[in-house]
């Protein structure tokens, strides 16, 4: 009889408990692929991250220094030295934390290369979120998702960002261009 009762009782509680668990499903794509669907690729300064809640939820602002523009097919043109806002919903303010899978994760005062779309709210937005997002570490552009399989380590603040870069696959600058070239020629 107690085994029965305990029984019923974990069953009716996971019967009225909120399902909390939610899961996030990123499909993978190639780079070729990201770089078709961004209306915008540059490689820009991170300068700025700040967080705020918005409807119950932690956000990201994100605001990058445009230093060169690889791929323009959007709305409204891109200049270099332009800022612009990428928001990213999850991370953690006034003690919200909201840990999203597969979410770009940028530091500030490192270089990035990263494929961009403008959303409707006017920020921007990462395409393919983590594998839209390269960190520059020398010559070498290095991407956190899959690809890779690991994530850098950053130390320093103001523009003293170093890497250790994971032995997996990277790719240059070089690479990138003509990738972003070839996939303008197939269009």
């Amino acid at each position: 009889m107690k085994l029965y009762v305990c029984c019923l009782n974990l069953l009716m509680a996971l019967m009225i408990l909120p399902g909390t668990a939610s899961a996030t499903t990123m499909i993978e794509e190639s780079p070729a692929q990201i770089m078709t669907r961004a209306e915008y690729v540059v490689s820009a300064s991170v300068i700025d991250i700040s967080a705020k809640i918005e409807d119950n939820k932690p956000f990201e602002y994100i605001t990058l220094k445009v230093n060169e523009i690889h791929k323009q097919d959007g709305e409204i043109e891109i200049l270099e030295n332009d800022e612009l806002t990428v928001r990213i919903m999850g991370g953690e303010v006034d003690g919200k934390k909201l840990e999203i899978e597969g979410r770009p994760e940028f530091a500030k005062d490192e270089d990035v290369f990263v494929s961009l779309n403008l959303g409707e709210n006017g920020f921007f937005n990462v395409v393919g979120n983590v594998q839209g997002l390269y960190h520059v570490a020398g010559d070498k552009l290095v991407n956190d998702s899959a690809e890779t399989s690991a994530m850098f380590v950053r130390k320093g603040e103001h523009g003293q960002v170093q890497f250790t870069i994971p032995k997996a696959e990277q790719r240059t600058m070089k690479e990138m261009k003509d990738m972003i070239k070839k996939v303008a020629e197939e269009r």
